[in-house]
């Protein structure tokens, strides 16, 4: 079982580490920070049913990583709070008119398999 954290339609291109959290964007970072391929298409494949104005996969999804969980492995109830709670002061440090940051902020968390267990490594 795999997880990842992730905002929707996140307002801006974003990589930022602070503490045990980093947030960065899908489309243009993926192959930087997500090394296993199966992982990183399997995410891709979820991510792209978030489409832009013209239907296409949107490139405005931002990965959320606490604790250097790059193999996205699932995390406990505490992990995600402090995501969650890191998260949101991101958001309010970018210093997004409240209104904004309301409008687009999403987090949201996905469990995901394959369909062979052996497919990852």
């Amino acid at each position: 079982m795999f997880q990842f954290s992730y905002l929707p339609y996140f307002p801006t291109a974003i990589d930022k580490k602070i503490n045990r959290i980093h947030i960065f964007n899908f489309a243009t970072l993926k192959d930087q920070y997500i090394d296993n391929i199966q992982i990183r298409n399997r995410i891709q494949q979820l991510c792209e049913m978030y489409v832009d104005s013209n239907g296409e996969p949107s490139n405005q999804i931002a990965i959320a990583v606490i604790d250097d969980n790059y193999s996205f492995r699932p995390l406990s109830k505490e992990q995600i709070e402090d995501l969650h709670n890191y998260v949101l002061d991101i958001g309010e440090n970018r210093r997004l008119k409240p209104a904004i940051f309301a409008a687009f902020f999403t987090f949201s968390v996905k469990l995901f398999e394959f369909a062979d267990s052996n497919e990852v490594g």
